[in-house]
C-alpha cells in the first residue's frame, strides 16, 4: 500500500475484532496498524493538520480521520493512533445520540450477515428489484465491485428514500437483527475524544446519501440539528464537519460559510481546502 504523495486525511469507517465473520470493507487492528506505518512521520496530529491546512502550510502530510461515530472505530482503532500520539478528526451523524438508530448501519448488517453474505444479498436484491444496468457510477472508488456500485447507483440516484426503505425493509423480513443500542459513540466518548485532543465534527443528522434530494431547508435542518447536539454536548463550537457520501450541494455549503465552519471534508482525493479537503479512503489499503 502506497499513499498518495499528496496532502490528504485517511478515511476510515469499519473496523472488525476477528469474531464471527468479516464485515465488507472492515480492517483489523494488524491491518490498521499495518496501514499507519506505510504514512511514517507523514502523519500528524488532526487539530495541527486542519491549522497548517487552513493556513496555507500544509505540504506532504497527513492525519486520520472517522467518519460515522461507531464505536468499533474507538474500540479497535483508537489504540494504535494513541501509541503514536496521534488524535484523528471524528465525523459523526447524530441522530443515534438522541434515540434514533441510523438504518444505514442495520442496512449494512443485512448486507454483510443477513444472506449469509454480501453477494447472496446482491442476488436477493437484484430479484427484488430488477435494477437498469448501472452507467458509470463511482468508477474512482476501486476497491468497490460492479455489484457495490449498482447497488449504491440505486440507493442514491435511482430510486427514491421511501421506495430504498420499503425494500430493504422486505428483504430484511427474514433475518434477526442484532441490537444496536452500543453501536454508536455516546456523548461520554465524545466527551473523552475532545479533552485528548481529538477533532469532533459533524455529519449530519441522519447521514442522506444525496444531499441534492433534499430542498434548501432541509440540509440546512440536517446541518444544524447535527450541529447543535454535538456543540451541547461538548459546550463549545463545531466547525468541521464531513460530508456524508461525499455528497454536497452549493447551497449547502453557503450555508456551512455562513454558520462557522472552517472546513468540510470531502470523500476522494480530486476535493480541495477548505470545503471539500482530500481524503483517501482505507477500501484502497488492499
Amino acid at each position: 500500500m502506497t499513499p498518495p504523495k499528496e496532502p490528504h486525511g485517511i478515511l476510515a469507517h469499519y473496523f472488525w475484532d476477528g469474531r464471527a465473520s468479516r464485515p465488507q470493507g472492515s480492517l483489523t487492528a494488524a491491518d490498521w496498524d499495518a496501514g499507519l506505518d506505510a504514512y511514517g512521520s507523514r502523519l500528524i496530529p488532526a487539530g495541527e493538520w486542519i491549522e497548517r491546512a487552513l493556513a496555507g502550510k500544509i505540504k506532504d502530510e497527513c492525519c486520520v480521520t472517522f467518519d460515522d461515530g461507531l464505536r468499533e472505530a474507538y474500540v479497535i482503532a483508537l489504540p494504535a493512533l494513541e501509541k503514536r500520539g496521534l488524535t484523528a478528526a471524528w465525523n459523526i451523524y447524530t441522530g443515534p445520540l438522541v434515540g434514533v438508530p441510523n438504518n444505514l448501519e442495520r442496512w449494512r448488517w443485512l448486507r454483510n450477515f443477513g444472506f449469509g453474505g454480501i453477494e447472496p444479498f446482491y442476488e436477493a436484491w437484484r430479484k427484488l428489484v430488477n435494477p437498469p444496468l448501472v452507467p458509470d457510477y463511482l468508477l474512482d472508488r476501486l476497491y468497490l465491485t460492479r455489484e457495490d456500485r449498482a447497488f449504491r447507483w440505486w440507493r442514491n440516484v435511482y430510486t427514491t428514500p421511501f421506495e430504498y426503505e420499503r425494500v430493504m425493509i422486505q428483504l430484511a423480513a427474514s433475518a434477526t437483527m442484532p441490537d444496536f443500542s452500543t453501536h454508536w459513540l455516546s456523548f461520554l466518548d465524545i466527551q473523552v475524544l475532545h479533552r485528548t485532543g481529538h477533532v469532533v465534527g459533524f455529519h449530519t443528522h441522519s447521514h442522506p446519501t444525496n444531499m441534492a434530494r433534499l430542498s434548501v431547508e432541509q440540509q440546512a435542518l440536517e446541518y444544524a440539528t447535527s450541529k447543535g447536539i454535538l456543540e451541547f454536548c461538548l459546550e463549545r463550537p463545531v466547525n468541521t464537519m464531513a460530508h456524508p457520501c461525499d455528497s454536497w450541494t452549493p447551497e449547502g455549503i453557503a450555508w456551512l460559510q455562513q454558520n462557522g465552519v472552517r472546513l468540510a471534508w470531502g470523500g476522494t482525493m480530486q476535493g480541495s481546502l477548505p470545503w471539500h479537503a482530500p481524503r483517501w479512503s482505507t477500501g484502497n489499503w488492499r
